[in-house]
């Protein structure tokens, strides 16, 4: 994907038709705004368009269309051997994310499904992204206007681990630090461009915290909560930022990396993610890219849940993956940017997003979010806790088998030797509360951990979610 600086929704409307995502210059942004000075915002409320019927669709079938899709629109010879192509009507630009991009998702459908058909597939993807690395694209370094390095950065830091660990190849790690270390020392001026600038460093810190998690990095692990405080703060400044679109980004992204980096280390998520998760959209109902921007908001969403029990943000991300798996109008696992009825302007990019923030975190049916974030407890005191399950199958009921695990150094703080069983209806949602557990009079500081694991009757309807209390 080429890179499009935009500031605001209007301005998106204001723009004519574009055959691809060009990178746009400062002193096109001001043209461009000097268009539409009115700086017209969505309303808060509810979205004009409904949800789609749910799709009664495999989502490991869907995964297997895309990965086949992806494949036609890779380049087989010449300079650009392994990169991506844009899309089907714009075979002549290819690029470094939407590469990176492709790569996850063959290494997420190989995990998955056990089929390594795309190997090579992703070593010639390897081979481009070495050839044309994240923070040599266009657009320059600068704290303005370099947010597509950065952008493209990001999608190293998640893909090279999960290459990593599924093949045991650590070849390509040395260019993941690279793009670390070029995330950091690279931060995006969120005053100019804030729009763009906000969501790519939203987006930058949540990549960077689990690159630095994998990597036990505590350094990285604090620039990424730095990064996010920084998006953070502006979303608090301007909370109407959280329903904006600008470039291929949205409000959504937003709220995936501040609760994905900020709130991964710090309390409070829950909290904030039932402020501002609702102040997203489901769907961007208008403008260039929407579906696209659409995606992001569905990944916000699941995050969301994520860190808590609110069924609402399980609910809305499976209503969003719903409409984004009825654009792809002619079933070939591919979709386009903007409105479904383009069959043949399909595009590999957002098909990527489709696979890795709906497909991927709806295949297994069963989902478990821990209530709170770190609690502090004194000794002596109750632990009190409750978690979300939902059943994300949309063909059956789902019985979930519950299991609670604690203790740590030989310290068991819970004993449950019946587990509990949970039954929900397709797409349904439970919420276990009420669970006490008192805790040992002269328990030593430190953290606890509770680990809650969901059976289900499929072999993949397996999750689990951990609460952590602190004792000072």
């Amino acid at each position: 994907m080429t890179a499009l600086t935009a500031s605001v929704v209007a301005l998106l409307l204001a723009v004519p038709a574009v055959t691809a995502q060009d990178y746009w210059s400062l002193e096109r942004v001001g043209r461009e705004l000097a268009r539409d000075a009115s700086g017209t915002v969505a309303a808060p409320g509810p979205d004009a368009s409904g949800p789609q019927p749910f799709s009664l669709e495999d989502p490991l079938a869907q995964l297997s269309e895309v990965a086949a899709f992806l494949a036609t629109l890779q380049v087989t010879s010449g300079n650009e051997l392994g990169g991506m192509r844009e899309g089907e009507a714009l075979l002549d630009i290819v690029q470094t994310d939407n590469t990176t991009e492709s790569i996850l998702v063959w290494t997420r459908y190989r995990a998955l499904t056990g089929d390594s058909s795309y190997d090579g597939n992703v070593a010639a993807a390897w081979g481009y992204v070495l050839n044309f690395p994240a923070y040599e694209e266009e657009g320059g370094g600068g704290p303005n206007s370099g947010y597509y390095r950065i952008y493209n950065c990001g999608w190293a830091l998640l893909a090279e681990p999960a290459y990593r660990a599924l093949t045991g190849d650590s070849s390509f790690l040395t260019y993941a630090r690279d793009c670390a270390q070029y995330v950091v020392d690279k931060p995006l001026n969120l005053g100019t461009n804030t729009e763009i600038n906000t969501m790519t460093t939203a987006w930058a810190a949540g990549a960077l915290h689990d690159f630095a998690v994998d990597q036990a990095d505590p350094a990285w692990l604090a620039e990424s909560v730095a990064l996010g405080n920084k998006a953070r703060a502006k979303a608090e400044e301007m909370p109407a930022l959280m329903r904006k679109e600008a470039w291929a980004l949205s409000g959504g992204t937003i709220l995936w990396g501040v609760l994905r980096s900020v709130f991964a280390e710090e309390p409070g998520g829950l909290a904030w993610a039932r402020e501002f998760g609702p102040k997203t959209k489901q769907i961007d109902s208008v403008g260039t890219w929407r579906l696209a921007h659409t995606a992001w908001y569905m990944l916000g969403r699941h995050e969301a849940w994520e860190q808590g029990v609110e069924p609402e943000f399980l609910l809305t991300h499976r209503s969003i993956y719903d409409e984004l798996i009825a654009a792809d109008g002619d079933d070939d696992g591919g979709i386009p940017t903007t409105e479904p009825t383009d069959v043949d302007e399909d595009e590999s990019w957002v098909t990527n997003y489709l696979a890795l923030m709906g497909i991927d975190r709806v295949h297994p049916f069963l989902d478990v979010a821990v209530g709170d974030d770190v609690v502090s407890l004194l000794p002596g005191e109750t632990w009190s806790l409750s978690f979300g399950l939902g059943n994300e199958g949309a063909l059956a009921d789902e019985s979930a088998l519950v299991v609670l695990q604690g203790g740590v150094v030989g310290l068991p703080l819970v004993d449950v030797t019946t587990p509990a069983l949970v039954v929900m209806p397709p797409l349904g949602v439970a919420t276990l509360d009420g669970l006490a557990f008192p805790l040992p009079a002269a328990l030593p500081p430190g953290d606890y951990a509770l680990a809650i694991t969901a059976f289900g009757a499929g072999a993949a309807s397996i999750d689990q979610a951990t609460a952590v209390i602190a004792v000072p």
